[in-house]
């Protein structure tokens, strides 16, 4: 589901970043910090992390208060309410996806570049 693609974004995020600031060493820190870049710690992996955990308690939870409802133990109200949570963790966790990719950016940029951007292909003619 969506979890398992935001956590397969999330393990990839946090290894790159880290190992180019490893191989950059000591000089590349002093420059991020002069540039204004918003380091990478591994708070920002982790907060990521609880933003999918909490996405995924919401999912439960909703699934929970469905069921409770077909089986008459509570009433509507709890299902959109549940519902209500998730599309809240579901917006929380596209902007921590996004923070993160920006400030993966934001590090690649810092740091240099990193990649080739590719020439436009002429059309056929």
């Amino acid at each position: 589901m969506a979890a398992d693609a935001a956590s397969a974004s999330a393990a990839g995020f946090d290894r790159a970043p880290i190992c180019a600031r490893r191989r950059a060493g000591p000089a590349a820190e002093g420059f991020l910090e002069r540039a204004g870049v918003a380091t990478w710690t591994a708070r920002d992996t982790s907060s990521l992390a609880l933003v999918i955990h909490d996405y995924e308690l919401a999912e439960r939870a909703t699934v929970r208060a469905r069921e409770r409802y077909q089986y008459g133990v509570a009433n509507f109200l709890e299902v959109l309410d549940a519902e209500r949570r998730l599309l809240e963790v579901q917006n929380d966790l596209a902007d921590s996806e996004t923070e993160t990719a920006t400030s993966l950016v934001a590090v690649y940029k810092a740091l240099g570049g990193g990649w080739q951007v590719p020439e436009p292909e002429a059309p056929p003619g």
